[in-house]
């Protein structure tokens, strides 16, 4: 039995850094559940904090604001976690961090920004509030200058 697995360990890591509503969302759930776990931030994850636990639960927010807040230290220790027996459970960009584009936990290479479908935090609101613009431009209004934060749409 590894380390990870010992009946010493607690069962859940809830990943808070760059979570945003996400991780409210995850927290929410996981106390009306009455799971046992507990927040951890990037610093402590550097430390060697994910030792004592038998998850990392990484819930959505941008994959890439999560990389600059673990730092190379703490990629390589939710990779050092997971190879010694840890589980992972990621959850939209909690998902995206586990991809070949960053931790490598997943055989997956995410599609680059500039060719996803725009989600409603890349837009710009046109002069009139109107999502139809982008949703569907056929109907939408013809303010055709809005970018995502990638690119233009």
């Amino acid at each position: 039995m590894s380390d990870v697995q010992s009946a010493d360990c607690k069962p859940c890591a809830l990943l808070w850094d760059e979570s945003y509503l996400w991780g409210l969302m995850a927290w929410k759930a996981l106390r009306q559940s009455d799971l046992p776990f507990d927040l951890v931030r990037s610093e402590e994850i550097r430390a060697g904090a994910l030792s004592s636990y038998a998850m990392i639960f990484v819930p959505g927010g941008w994959a890439a604001a999560k990389v600059s807040a673990l730092g190379k230290a703490g990629l390589t220790e939710i990779r050092r976690f997971v190879q010694d027996g840890g589980s992972y459970l990621g959850i939209c960009g909690g998902a995206g961090l586990a991809t070949d584009s960053h931790l490598g936990l997943l055989p997956v290479y995410r599609t680059p920004n500039l060719n996803r479908v725009p989600r409603s935090s890349d837009l710009e609101q046109c002069p009139d509030t109107c999502l139809l613009c982008v949703v569907a431009p056929a109907v939408g209004c013809n303010d055709r200058k809005r970018f995502s934060h990638s690119g233009p749409l």
